[in-house]
């Protein structure tokens, strides 16, 4: 078969090709070969990739879910086998002798014979992937961009562009019967690709296992509740998790996890904390280690009895403050709602673990809010939750800075309904405070800048008309100290 094609106006021959039924097996075979060993390249770089994205900076692992990794799977066998095609072809058409010496002929392939094309897209794929890996390294892109989602129909344009080049290449060989080469092109390559998706270290099963380690969803169930207005924290780097919910492999058992020295989860016990905290706090600066926040991911169905023993050890351990944290698959900071603790009392405190040298000077008045298992209580009587709100408001507009909220806790009441009426006191407080901005300033409380100075002042004066007066009291200790403050109130 002989071709006739003309570049720059010089004019060229492409030889008969003529191939034996043993050099088209030949070719076959090294085709499928290079694309197998392409494929398992691309798929070892991707999975390398995902291993080291957990690291102590970031702190995030890059997994897939099973659709996502059979779509990149599908694509990087596309590109193995368009790869390979590429190069057994460009060796089966060699470039004619009389444009040997000519100029940028490399560069005009795509107007020519084409035969240069593919392995310049592919060059240029590959150089941008470097850059970008490169890139990963000191900002990681793929905590903000969503490839699968984002750049799916990119991928799929990447791949037709490639497919239409393979067969353009082939059209330089067999000039006729376009539609037959087109359709025997397109089932070959594609089958190919599929086959080669299908292969068992194409699923990531082994890397999936190796990050496991650093996900607490495989180890202990947990449906987090959200916040209508989570606090963010300011420096993850100063956070330590904690996972509390059902056991995945016995869920009448609750566990309770942290990470290693390694960065991999474990199940711990409470006899292990004095160790813990003090390793974490040891990681620190001195005058970070007061910084130091603790964020519990507690499951929606685990009992209060269990986050009670749980807060009771941070108090042994005088862990100052902590995080009720919400929203696992946050990338860029630990969210949820705040809390202070006190110390447990113990004679060997040179200060008192709660503020009882101060309840004698305690003026204002108490509202009791009790949490039962399926309602709430204020002050005895029982009311709908979403009334919450209002009566806080209205509670605390009598005397804003001398009243005081106590929330009891029945042990039976899960999780997630504790979150949930906690969430809405934070929300009446916001509230408030939203409203005050508003009178002040005309913006809303979350608009004010806590950097600039003016806001700042506003800022400060509106959280001291309107503190968060309010004490959980889960542990005997802090049950007995409301008590107190209720006497004196009557």
């Amino acid at each position: 078969m002989t071709l006739q094609k003309g570049f720059l106006r010089k004019p060229f021959t492409y030889q008969n090709l003529s191939l034996s039924k043993y050099q088209v097996w030949m070719y076959a075979g090294i085709w499928l070969t290079g694309s197998i060993v392409i494929f398992f390249l691309l798929i070892s770089v991707k999975e390398a990739f995902r291993f080291f994205s957990y690291n102590t900076v970031v702190d995030e692992v890059f997994t897939l879910s099973n659709s996502e990794a059979r779509f990149f799977s599908f694509f990087y066998a596309c590109l193995a086998c368009f790869f390979s095609f590429s190069l057994v072809v460009s060796h089966i058409i060699a470039r004619p002798s009389a444009l040997k010496g000519v100029k940028g002929y490399r560069k005009r392939a795509i107007l020519n014979n084409l035969s240069g094309y593919q392995g310049y897209f592919i060059f240029w794929y590959f150089k941008m992937a470097t850059f970008w890996a490169i890139i990963n390294v000191v900002i990681p892109v793929f905590l903000f961009i969503n490839f699968t989602n984002e750049y799916r129909s990119l991928f799929i344009a990447m791949l037709v562009v490639l497919y239409l080049h393979s067969w353009l290449m082939l059209r330089l060989v067999f000039k006729n019967s376009i539609l037959k080469m087109m359709a025997m092109s397109a089932i070959i390559i594609f089958t190919t690709a599929f086959l080669l998706s299908q292969l068992s270290f194409a699923n990531g099963a082994i890397i999936n296992n190796i990050l496991g380690k650093f996900q607490a969803s495989t180890y202990v169930q947990l449906n987090l509740p959200t916040a209508t207005h989570p606090y963010v924290a300011p420096r993850k780097i100063l956070a330590r998790e904690l996972f509390l919910g059902a056991l995945v492999s016995d869920s009448s058992q609750v566990g309770l996890l942290s990470k290693n020295a390694d960065n991999q989860l474990q199940q711990i016990n409470y006899s292990e904390f004095p160790d813990l905290i003090a390793f974490e706090k040891e990681q620190l600066s001195e005058y970070e280690r007061d910084q130091l926040l603790w964020v519990l991911y507690v499951d929606k169905n685990v009992r209060m009895v269990d986050v009670r023993n749980l807060r009771v050890e941070l108090r042994k351990n005088y862990v100052h403050q902590i995080l009720w944290g919400t929203h696992l698959s946050d990338e860029h900071a630990a969210t949820g709602i705040r809390e202070r603790l006190w110390p447990l009392c113990n004679s060997s405190m040179a200060e008192p673990c709660l503020p009882r040298d101060h309840s004698e000077d305690f003026k204002g008045e108490l509202m009791q809010v009790h949490i039962a298992p399926d309602f709430v209580t204020v002050n005895g009587q029982q009311i709908p939750l979403e009334n919450l709100i209002t009566e806080i408001k209205n509670f605390q507009s009598k005397n804003s800075n001398g009243n005081l909220i106590s929330v009891t806790i029945d042990d039976s009441v899960t999780y997630g309904y504790y979150f949930e009426v906690k969430d809405k006191i934070r929300t009446a407080f916001h509230q408030l405070r939203g409203e005050e901005s508003i009178r002040q300033t005309g913006r809303r409380f979350d608009e004010l800048d806590s950097y600039d100075p003016q806001d700042r002042i506003i800022y400060n004066r509106i959280t001291s008309k309107w503190p968060v007066n309010v004490i959980e009291a889960m542990d005997e200790d802090e049950k007995e100290f409301v008590k107190s403050l209720k006497t004196i109130s009557r």
